[in-house]
């Protein structure tokens, strides 16, 4: 572990550094960093008038110090240099940032670097720190704050959007798991009930969308849609109350919760909102497989066919071949009379079914088989015309 920090320009005066029980009495804050968090290395920033003013001060109390000069950082090319300079100094798997020193816009730059190392470099935030002397009290202690959950909260973002916006809770599911594990491994005074468990709920989910379980990803919505006030209120305990506002997006997937398995226009019209989930996901190939079975869905329950016994293999099988001997009837070809045949032809809507059919069939082959074929279709021919057949499916869903 090695600690990156910012050489003052000012007067440093002596104080009681302090964090937690540890403490440090010194004029330089990098000095009592080192005696608390004991760092491999310091790696000390600084201007050229800091430098003039302070660094033989620092050097005089530490050996473990590298020094990389920086600009001052009154113009953008410089702000980006100071980027570069942290970025390539930076070689260790694990760091402790230091702001207490740094002026102007340097703790805005050093935090955006970090965020972005932590992306680039799989680098680990210890802490993030700062010696509030300003904050001393009348015994001359300074604390030594921790900054650290602040840097998180672009971690919660990032998890939340890429649960929301692309189905992958691995990001999410990690930060809930270590937020409950922290807690009880640092005896926090509240212990949370019920993180860890949603944490693995949100991971079944996403398992289930991807998956294509979608009767278990609209149980599990339901269920993650119910827990999230609680859940919300045990992360604010653990002093993450901005978290709170960010998990309040998950919300939005509350209109594909359902509980239970009974085919019902409900149920249908949530079946319909994973697929539209799936597709602005990403899940292309997951929406247009599950638009197929969605089809014979809504037909089971418009021919009022067997709706209790809507998984039987026979049943879907029936309505399978009723699509398929109807749009044999319509070309001219030979074809199977079925049992539902007179009801299928009576439905208004039967133009719009059948040709949505035929498109989510082709599609859907073409997918299963990679393109493996001279008339393949083109991947944003595929998007462009799974979009326009969801835009069917919700006109087809209204005439129940």
């Amino acid at each position: 572990m090695k600690c990156i920090s910012f050489l003052g320009a000012g007067n440093y005066s002596t104080t009681v550094y302090y964090y937690g029980d540890s403490e440090c009495e010194t004029n330089v804050i990098q000095q009592a960093l080192n005696e608390i968090f004991n760092p491999e290395e310091i790696i000390l920033f600084t201007t050229d008038y800091a430098e003039q003013k302070n660094l033989d001060l620092v050097l005089k109390k530490l050996e473990n110090i590298r020094v990389v000069k920086i600009p001052d950082g009154k113009r953008e090319e410089e702000h980006w240099e100071i980027f570069d300079l942290i970025c390539n100094s930076i070689d260790c798997e694990e760091i402790i940032c230091d702001i207490t020193h740094a002026l102007r816009s340097i703790p805005f730059i050093s935090f955006l670097t970090i965020a972005y190392l932590k992306e680039i470099k799989d680098i680990t935030i210890g802490k993030i720190v700062y010696g509030a002397f300003e904050a001393k009290d009348d015994k001359n202690r300074t604390p030594i704050l921790d900054l650290t959950s602040f840097s998180a909260v672009l971690d919660w973002m990032i998890g939340v959007r890429d649960f929301i916006k692309f189905g992958n809770a691995g990001l999410l599911s990690e930060l809930l798991k270590k937020s409950n594990d922290r807690a009880y491994r640092e005896d926090f005074p509240f212990k949370p009930k019920k993180l860890k468990n949603f944490s693995d709920r949100i991971t079944e989910f996403s398992n289930s969308v991807n998956l294509l379980r979608p009767i278990e990803a609209l149980n599990l919505a339901d269920k993650i849609d119910k827990e999230l006030l609680q859940v919300e209120k045990e992360i604010e305990n653990l002093n993450l109350k901005p978290v709170t506002g960010i998990m309040e997006k998950i919300r939005e997937i509350s209109k594909i919760a359902y509980s239970g398995e009974e085919l019902d226009p409900k149920m249908l019209g949530r079946q319909l909102e994973l697929i539209k989930y799936q597709m602005n996901s990403g899940l292309y190939l997951q929406a247009v497989e599950f638009l197929r079975e969605w089809i014979i869905n809504y037909l089971i329950l418009a021919l009022d066919y067997e709706k209790n016994n809507w998984l039987s293999r026979d049943v879907r099988e029936t309505v399978e071949k009723t699509l398929g001997a109807s749009i044999k009837k319509k070309s001219g070809e030979d074809y199977h009379e079925t049992i539902l045949m007179e009801r299928f032809e009576a439905l208004a809507l039967i133009e719009e079914i059948t040709k949505t059919w035929s498109t989510v069939s082709t599609i859907r082959n073409d997918l299963a088989h990679c393109g493996m074929n001279e008339n393949r279709i083109k991947a944003n021919k595929i998007r462009k015309i799974a979009e326009e057949l969801i835009e069917i499916a919700d006109n087809i869903i209204k005439s129940l």
